[in-house]
């Protein structure tokens, strides 16, 4: 088993920048300017920072082939280092936001915008043994929640390219005309 590091991680995250940018900046506003965090924040799990309104947001991009299939969102429960993952800071509040993306060759065909705090209110994080578990080929374990169950409970802000994946009339579900193609 080959172990995926942090760094490997946010190497394959780096790349989807300035499309997660477009897509913060369409669910906070225009007036907000995105400032990527510093590696010290993203190691606690912020990926982006809105300067202008505070708000701290992470970042999670998968394959579309995963929204297709399984039709949920992941988080990071386990790691085969011990080091702390996003199910182990969410509950703290260290972010206000948690955007998901599914991509296609390099480009974000879908996403979701989430209320973080919502979430915790929700009760998302009290039992892990709630949500199916993923056990990926690096040795990471995460906990997939199902699109349907955040709609539902209100979590899902805003959202594009997953309207067929859940039930339609619970989440506000536009087209952004601004993902770099």
């Amino acid at each position: 088993m080959r172990l995926r590091t942090w760094q490997a991680d946010k190497k394959y995250a780096d790349q989807f920048k300035p499309q997660l940018a477009l897509i913060f900046q369409e669910c906070k506003g225009f007036a907000d300017v995105v400032e990527w965090a510093g590696d010290d924040e993203d190691r606690h799990g912020i990926d982006l920072i809105g300067e202008t309104f505070g708000c701290r947001c992470a970042c999670r991009v998968r394959g579309y082939y995963a929204l297709c299939r399984f039709r949920d969102v992941t988080v990071r429960w386990k790691r085969p280092t011990g080091a702390s993952t996003e199910w182990d800071k969410l509950p703290d509040h260290v972010v206000d936001w948690y955007l998901w993306a599914w991509e296609e060759y390099g480009v974000i065909k879908a996403w979701v915008f989430c209320d973080v705090d919502k979430m915790i209110s929700e009760g998302i994080f009290q039992n892990p043994d709630r949500w199916r578990q993923v056990i990926n080929a690096d040795g990471t374990k995460g906990l997939a929640i199902p699109l349907s169950w955040l709609s539902a409970h209100g979590c899902i802000i805003k959202a594009s390219g997953v309207a067929r994946f859940i039930p339609k009339g619970n989440v506000d579900v536009y087209q952004p005309a601004l993902i770099l193609r």
